[in-house]
This record gives C-alpha cells, structure tokens and sequence, in this order.
C-alpha cells in the first residue's frame, strides 16, 4: 500500500460551509500536546478530521470543545478497508476514558452509544479523541481514517483538519520531542560506544520509547 500524506476525505456533507485547514500529527502526542479541531455546537458546527497512522506516528490525538449539553456522535470512515483503528473518547484532560472501541464492557457499550444515531450524552467541556491502531491492525502499513463529530439533527458549518503524519527524522531535525527518556537511551548509546558496536539512534529511540512503539 502506497503512504499518502493527504489522504481521501470524507464527502462534503450537503448544505453546509466548508473550513478546511491542513496539519501534522506530532510524535509522541499526549492529550495537553493534542490538536485541536474546533468547537462543537448543537445544530451549527460539525468537526471533521482525516489523518493517517503510521508505524512511526502510529497515535493521533485531537481536542475539541463542546458548547452544548446532550447527545453527541461520532462516525468513524475506515478510509483504507483495513482493520479499524482504535477510538477513545477521553476527558479534556486525557486522564479519564469515557468511551473505548477496544476497551472494556462498559467503555465498548458507551463507544457504541457514541457511534449510534441517538448518541451519547456529553457536559459542555473539553474532550479529546485518541486514535490508535486496532489489535487487529497492521502496524507495518498506513491506516487512513476520516472522522466526524456531531451533535444534533443539522449543521451550518463544517469544519475540516487534514492531519498528515510525519516522522521521527523530520520531528527530530526540527527540535521536536519523541516521548523517550534521554537518559536511558544517552546511556545505550554510550555503551554501544564502548563496547565497539554501532550506533543506532533510531533503533536506541524505539528501544526505549515510553509510548509512541508500545
């Protein structure tokens, strides 16, 4: 399968205005770091994401505001037709799951209330979406998705972010950081040195990555 950085969007739902904005998924994302996609009102906006997911950029993490109270839903486009990704609906601060296709019960029935047509219930707040791989997913191939979050039976404005992924090169020559612990992978390295044998820094990042190869 060929990689795309600007992959297939979802159709532009009739009758509504069209913003769209391009970005890039930074490695390493934590729900503080995450990008945000907009604010979502009760029969005026809807939110659109498409990303990819990639083996070096294999989590997507977006925050949005939500300036209502009740139903909200969220449609998942499986761009590829490769396994679906992984979707949890968190709280703004990232610490608590209140929704999970591959979670528990409890999470899995509320990401299926999410994903119904009736929706589920939401405060006015801030949320953010976690995308990952599913179990069943293909970690060594690109996995493009298209997103939509609504609430109520309409909407005047969509607002859309296409968000390509990059990688760990481009995230490291522009000062970025990956999620590892320095000191850990400093220490392989120095080792590796001593011992004679080469060094590999992207093999040392993966190998003590905190998160974004788990």
């Amino acid at each position: 399968m060929t990689s795309s950085s600007t992959p297939a969007v979802p159709p532009l739902p009739t009758g509504a205005l069209l913003y769209q904005r391009a970005t890039t998924n930074p490695i390493g994302v934590t729900a503080a770091s995450s990008t945000n996609i907009g604010y979502l009102g009760t029969n005026l906006t809807q939110l659109e994401v498409v990303g990819e997911l990639t083996t070096q950029d294999p989590t997507d993490m977006y925050n949005f505001t939500y300036q209502n109270s009740g139903p909200v839903t969220l449609t998942l486009r499986n761009i590829d037709g490769n396994a679906p990704v992984r979707i949890q609906l968190l709280d703004g601060s990232g610490s608590r799951v209140l929704a999970d296709s591959g979670g528990t019960a409890a999470q899995q029935a509320a990401y299926a209330q999410l994903t119904s047509s009736s929706g589920l219930n939401l405060t006015n707040g801030k949320y953010v979406v976690d995308v990952t791989y599913s179990s069943g997913g293909d970690k060594s191939q690109p996995q493009n998705y298209g997103i939509q979050i609504d609430s109520g039976t309409t909407f005047k404005n969509d607002y859309r972010t296409l968000a390509a992924p990059t990688t760990i090169q481009k995230t490291l020559l522009e000062g970025g950081s990956l999620g590892y612990n320095p000191l850990t992978a400093t220490a392989s390295l120095l080792t590796d040195e001593s011992n004679g044998t080469g060094i590999d820094i992207f093999g040392t990042l993966q190998l003590f990555s905190t998160d974004i190869f788990a």
